[in-house]
C-alpha cells in the first residue's frame, strides 16, 4: 500500500508535527507562568497563536498530505491516520489544516501591527489608529481568500 517515499514522508512530517505540538505546549506554559500584568493583552494574542498552531499541527499529523502532479492537476493524497476513517474525513481535516494556517498568519500579522502600535503610538492616538489598522489588515488579508474562493466556485 505505501512505498518507501510515503513512509519517509510520514516519518518526517510526524516528527515535525509532534515536535511542533510539544514546543507550543511548552510555549503556552512559559507564557502563562512568566507574563507580567502589563503584557496580558499581548500574551493573550500569543496564546491564541499557539493554540491555533497546535490545531494546525494536529490536523497535519492526522492527514499527512502528499502533493502529486497528475496530468497538469494538483492532487493531494492523504497517507495519515485519517485514511482509516474515510476520504471525507481526510478532506475535512485537510480543510481544517489549511484554515488554521490562514488563521495563524492572520494572527501573526495582527500581533505585528499590535507590537508596532505599542511601540510607536502615543496615548491620544491609540483608539482611532488601532481600529483603522485592523480594518485595513483584515481587508488586505481576506481579499485574496475571497477572490480565490470565488474563482474556485465559478469553475
Amino acid at each position: 500500500m505505501f512505498d518507501s517515499d510515503d513512509i519517509v514522508l510520514a516519518a518526517i512530517l510526524s516528527t515535525l508535527d509532534l515536535s511542533a505540538i510539544f514546543v507550543n505546549i511548552a510555549y503556552i506554559w512559559i507564557i502563562r507562568r512568566k507574563t507580567t500584568k502589563a503584557l496580558t493583552s499581548y500574551s493573550t494574542l500569543l496564546l491564541n497563536i499557539a493554540y491555533i498552531d497546535i490545531l494546525t499541527s494536529f490536523c497535519s499529523l492526522m492527514c499527512i498530505p502528499r502533493v502529486e502532479n497528475f496530468s497538469g492537476y494538483v492532487v493531494v493524497v492523504h497517507i495519515g491516520p485519517c485514511t482509516m476513517l474515510s476520504a471525507r474525513w481526510c478532506h475535512l481535516v485537510f480543510t481544517g489544516h489549511a484554515t488554521f494556517i490562514g488563521l495563524s498568519e492572520l494572527f501573526l500579522a495582527i500581533s505585528f501591527v499590535y507590537r508596532l502600535w505599542m511601540l510607536r503610538i502615543s496615548k491620544t492616538e491609540q483608539q482611532n489608529w488601532i481600529w483603522d489598522a485592523h480594518r485595513i489588515g483584515v481587508v488586505v488579508l481576506t481579499l485574496p481568500t475571497t477572490v480565490n474562493k470565488r474563482l474556485y466556485v465559478d469553475r
